[in-house]
């Protein structure tokens, strides 16, 4: 059966494709910057990509999908019958199985055989039986590896295992080499002793759904699922304590052969920024950091989602008046959250008493007076207030950022439904209710 079917796609796929009279003088193009290997260096070039915006209307006016349909989808589901109602998941939502979906892939990989110069006729079965193959598999195993910039442990530690496929590993030489190979920016400067800019790397290796679209539209999805996993874990780092810590460049490959779909390694950017300095780590913070990560692993309420990412943009921060503003604006989405927009007078009075409502009786009144004095300086800078004493803005900000991760380390453990939104949470705290 799955034979016939082969030889009947290739029959009236290759008639589609001739029909359409492309060939590799008028195949849609477009230019795309990357990277290539000129010498013993890299350079960034210019160069041809096949255009996908351009491909998909010639799919539309060149293929006559409603007779390939007629001629190919019931021969192709007799041989496929799990795919007539199947649903798929693909980004937290569920779909049926796309057949058009599948019929543009496939003529896809038949004209990025044309723009490298091959012959389709050649080049049909290969992309039928690899597409086939991938039916009956769906999910294959990808590794990525993020190198760490500015982490530093202050102990001999190989691996720090975050979760059954993450963990933080010390960089061996054969994937130092890989990412020699891969053009990796900051390998030049790399040392086993500390010295250079990474020596760890974060290490993710899972199961992933490999979509039939053009390679493109398979990175950004994958990308943006392994992108939410990594700063998920510069995340727990900058919860667990301050520093500069992150990642400004990763990459992503497959563990085993993928026949069609995903060719190769992949890079990505990372953080835009990550300043210059130490992450110090010890023996006791490895504990911690995996409880913070599993924690943060579910998905947590809004305001303590915004209350972390203020967080990590504080620690990225060179500016100290935009460092508090940060910090600032994650404060208050969980000491000023509760209120209604009738209830929002006196903010600063609000924000520093639900502050110190925290702490212990003999430290409410110094710890009152702090929030009180950042939210002045928030104020100023918010409103146009001259900035006359910088130094008080560098240690307000660094105060403002340690207060924020206080609140969240409180919080954490039911940061999907946080205490601070229940009724009259501040006031039995300020009154000891």
């Amino acid at each position: 059966m799955r034979e016939k079917l082969i030889d009947l796609f290739k029959i009236k796929i290759s008639d589609a494709v001739s029909r359409s009279g492309i060939n590799t003088s008028n195949i849609p193009t477009s230019f795309k910057l990357g990277w290539v290997r000129q010498g013993a260096g890299w350079t960034l070039k210019n160069m041809p990509v096949l255009n996908r915006y351009s491909f998909y209307p010639l799919f539309e006016k060149f293929f006559e999908y409603p007779v390939l349909e007629n001629d190919l989808k019931d021969s192709f589901f007799s041989v496929f019958p799990e795919y007539k109602d199947k649903k798929i998941i693909t980004d937290g939502s569920s779909s049926s199985f796309d057949f058009r979906e599948f019929l543009r892939f496939i003529f896809w990989q038949c004209y990025e055989s044309i723009f490298r110069g091959q012959d389709v006729s050649r080049c049909i079965e290969k992309i039928l039986r690899d597409a086939f193959d991938h039916l009956e598999k769906k999910k294959y195993m990808l590794e990525c590896v993020a190198p760490l910039l500015n982490f530093r442990p202050t102990f001999k530690v190989p691996e720090i295992k975050l979760n059954e496929s993450m963990s933080i590993k010390l960089l061996k030489e054969d994937e130092l080499l890989g990412l020699i190979n891969s053009g990796y920016s900051g390998v030049s400067s790399f040392s086993q002793s500390g010295i250079g800019r990474f020596e760890y790397a974060i290490f993710i290796e899972k199961e992933t759904r490999i979509r039939l679209v053009p390679l493109e539209e398979n990175v950004e999805l994958i990308g943006e699922d392994f992108s939410s996993e990594l700063n998920l874990v510069i995340s727990a780092f900058l919860i667990l304590k301050s520093g500069h810590v992150g990642f400004d460049k990763w990459i992503l490959g497959p563990k085993e052969p993928i026949p069609i779909g995903f060719v190769g390694s992949q890079s990505w950017m990372g953080q835009v920024i990550v300043p210059h300095g130490q992450f110090l780590f010890g023996p006791e913070d490895a504990e911690d950091l995996i409880k913070i990560f599993k924690i943060l692993s579910e998905v947590p309420h809004r305001t303590f989602s915004v209350a972390i990412s203020r967080l990590c943009e504080a620690e990225t921060r060179a500016k100290p008046y935009d460092k508090l503003l940060d910090a600032v604006i994650g404060l208050e989405a969980i000491l000023l959250s509760s209120l209604d927009e009738t209830s929002r007078g006196e903010l600063a009075y609000r924000f520093s008493l639900n502050y110190s409502s925290l702490f212990k009786e003999e430290e409410k009144h110094l710890e009152f007076k702090k929030a009180r004095n950042i939210y002045k300086l928030r104020s100023q800078i918010v409103h146009g207030g001259a900035i006359d004493k910088m130094d008080e803005f560098f240690d307000a900000a660094k105060v403002a950022t340690d207060m924020l991760r206080f609140l969240i380390k409180h919080f954490i453990t039911n940061h999907r439904k946080p205490d601070y939104l229940q009724g009259e949470y501040w006031e039995k705290r300020i009154f000891d209710l």
